[in-house]
């Protein structure tokens, strides 16, 4: 008899000989969280009266769940025979117990695999033997427990598990490759870690300096610019002082050959930052301000900066998408409103931080109006409400 595979840490997909069937394709979720419940407790046959709570727990509509499960299961037995012809009540089977998946089936489940290689992984002291099985246990570990099915307090719980017993073979396996200076999988392994847990400072300190380590600094900046990003867009906070280090010193040994001033000057020119304000980094945006108010002192010219904030009108909150779409847009207005010697730069998740060179407050108060006039003309039923606040910028002597 086939062994039956099924994978609920890469989607959800159930594997009989040739043959195989995923959640990719139907939207039937309830059917599909049946089979995920039937299958990950098939140690035990399920009363009629724990599915009904699993599948609709206090929903009204359900005044007959007895024959809501019974045209549910037909359904899935229906999907389960493209395993094989008779696989649907093969492998689902009723007693007076309840429902259960028919235990005479061999079933491989990768998620029983994973737990395996974790325990195995973590209680062996050779290096090169714990080495092999985090690597194993990493490679089933792709889009965490049954994703598509996340909002399920069963599965929720089961997620954190999973997740957390992941990261720690992250850390394990980390701590060995650093050891063992196999510097490409170390990176390797940060990087995919990080799409799980993209706001772990140390993974992204681990990304960089071992980029750094192998001397590609242009995938050192990009890894910390798009840990920035990730930082300020989703928590309204910068990236740690360490990793801002690392970042200043790619910035730094970029250039540490000798470039003639034609060839640097050519290189400068072809990056073009488009047309409008300068949009830049928060932290390239602080350096900007530092060197407007040391300008400031010698020649005495006037600049401010102005914060520019997005909320939602009569106080009510954005939705996160909402937000998304309006800072985007408000950027695309404001950019088209600055002159080119302005700078923007995204300095929490809901706030512009804007320098206005050689402009006094009145020009300033003018310069947010007419970005958010423009804004609201362009968009006239958006939620949103833009406020705007005005400082000078004051001389560093």
């Amino acid at each position: 008899m086939d062994t039956l595979r099924v994978e609920m840490l890469n989607g959800f997909t159930l594997r009989w000989g040739e043959n195989r069937i995923d959640d990719k394709k139907t939207r039937s979720r309830k059917m599909w969280l049946l089979l995920a419940y039937l299958i990950y407790h098939r140690d035990r046959p399920i009363p009629a009266t724990e599915l009904y709570e699993l599948l609709w727990g206090e929903e009204e509509a359900k005044d007959d769940p007895q024959n809501a499960l019974r045209v549910l299961l037909h359904r899935l037995r229906t999907q389960l025979d493209q395993l094989d012809a008779s696989a649907g009540h093969t492998l689902v089977t009723r007693s007076k117990a309840g429902y259960r998946w028919n235990p005479d089936i061999p079933v491989v489940l990768d998620v029983e695999v994973f737990d395996q290689l974790c325990q195995e992984g973590s209680n062996t002291k050779i290096l090169g033997q714990k080495t092999a099985l985090n690597r194993q246990a990493l490679a089933l570990y792709k889009t965490g427990f049954l994703h598509k099915l996340s909002n399920e307090p069963w599965v929720r719980t089961l997620e954190v598990i999973y997740h957390d017993r992941y990261l720690d073979v992250v850390r394990s396996q980390l701590q060995l490759l650093t050891e063992a200076q196999f510097l490409e999988e170390t990176i390797e392994v940060a990087r995919t870690a990080l799409t799980h847990e993209p706001f772990s400072e140390s993974l992204w300190y681990t990304l960089v300096s071992n980029l750094l380590a192998l001397g590609r600094r242009r995938e050192a900046i990009d890894a910390y610019e798009q840990a920035r990003e990730t930082f300020v867009s989703n928590l309204g906070t910068m990236p740690a002082e360490e990793l801002r280090k690392l970042y200043y010193a790619a910035i730094q040994d970029t250039h540490s050959h000798i470039v003639p001033i034609d060839d640097l000057y050519d290189e400068m020119r072809n990056r073009d930052p488009g047309k409008g304000a300068l949009l830049c980094d928060y932290d390239f945006f602080v350096t900007i301000v530092h060197s407007t108010a040391r300008t400031i002192s010698r020649s005495g010219v006037t600049a401010h900066l102005v914060l520019l904030t997005v909320g939602g009108k009569l106080g009510r909150a954005l939705s996160k998408r909402s937000a998304e779409h309006v800072m985007k847009s408000l950027l695309e207005e404001a950019r088209g409103n600055l002159r080119r010697g302005d700078a923007i730069t995204l300095c929490s998740t809901c706030q512009y931080a804007i320098l206005l060179q050689m402009a006094n407050y009145e020009n300033s108060c003018m310069v947010c109006e007419r970005i958010i006039s423009a804004f609201h003309r362009k968009y006239p039923h958006s939620p949103a409400e833009i406020r705007y606040t005005v400082k000078g910028i004051e001389s560093e002597r």
